[in-house]
């Protein structure tokens, strides 16, 4: 009986731990925007805002839809994304104006920190590919360059919104470790659980 109890204490802290970690899937696609040079400034949307280096976004059809470049009178500025809450489960398409064409990206961190590194680009404006930040989470920035004088389009940027929305292995260790030390304290004093 003791064990049952203590199984549904453990049963009980998952269930929380869970829901607690739920997260909403956010796709931006840009397909509510207008074609053409937006308004000065960024492109903003509850979830992400988007800044161009040079002030003004453009809104093309390059691939299929509309999809989002930072105008200079091509697409070749740099492009900052800055997500409302931290994010998980990252991906965005993209193209640029050939195939030899890199994506220099520097992530940045809730928690502090940063990551860099590029995306080598197989397609051309035509052929928009999928890139990933899998297997990052807690991401709250995001800041792209490129190699390509004509410059990059992007386009479906998807991604999770939630507070831990992929719990950290420390966060499951401790869970885990909590429970071991309410076991063994159990097993220990002989202490009755009861539920009221």
């Amino acid at each position: 009986m003791r064990y049952l109890k203590l199984a549904a204490v453990a049963a009980s802290s998952l269930v929380a731990l869970a829901s607690a970690t739920s997260a909403s899937a956010v796709v931006i696609d840009f397909e509510d925007l207008a074609f053409g040079v937006q308004p000065a400034g960024p492109v903003v949307y509850p979830e992400a805002t988007f800044t161009s280096s040079s002030g003004l976004l453009y809104v093309g059809g390059a691939g299929i839809g509309k999809d989002l470049c930072t105008y200079t009178g091509s697409c070749d500025a740099d492009l900052t994304v800055d997500f409302s809450s931290p994010v998980s489960n990252l991906s965005f398409q993209a193209a640029g104006d050939d195939a030899a064409s890199t994506i220099f990206y520097t992530v940045f961190f809730g928690g502090g920190g940063s990551v860099g590194g590029t995306f080598a680009l197989n397609g051309t404006f035509s052929t928009l590919k999928t890139y990933s930040f899998g297997a990052l989470s807690d991401i709250v920035k995001i800041e792209f360059s490129d190699d390509d004088g004509a410059g990059i389009v992007y386009d479906n940027f998807t991604f999770d919104v939630g507070a831990g929305a992929v719990p950290e292995p420390a966060s499951w260790a401790m869970m885990i470790g909590g429970m071991a030390v309410v076991g063994a304290a159990m097993r220990r004093r002989r202490t009755q659980v009861s539920f009221a």
